[in-house]
């Protein structure tokens, strides 16, 4: 099968600092994929994702606690995660 991956870009002022990328599961499940850095509100960042363990219904980047960025997907969204698998935390922009 083909890959799948969740890619975000964000520019969100002018804060710098680690940021955590979470997704919902259409069964409410929440996953941490990774962690990655915005500088002056400026970041990007990639993840491959496993096929078949779970439909994303949205994502949410996070830092301190505080929701930074966060989208919706349509129920018809194919792309999955799997709730096994530990995604490595690395660098972004």
């Amino acid at each position: 099968g083909s890959t799948s991956w969740l890619y975000m870009s964000l520019d969100v002022g002018s804060w710098s600092g680690a940021a955590t990328c979470e997704v919902r599961l259409a069964d409410g499940t929440k996953v941490q994929l990774g962690t990655f850095w915005l500088d002056h509100g400026y970041g990007a960042w990639g993840v491959t994702l496993a096929s078949g363990a779970g439909s994303i219904r949205s994502a949410s980047v996070l830092s301190g606690g505080y929701v930074l960025a966060s989208a919706n997907f349509a129920s018809a969204t194919a792309a999955s995660v799997d709730r096994g698998t530990e995604y490595p935390t690395g660098a972004g922009v």
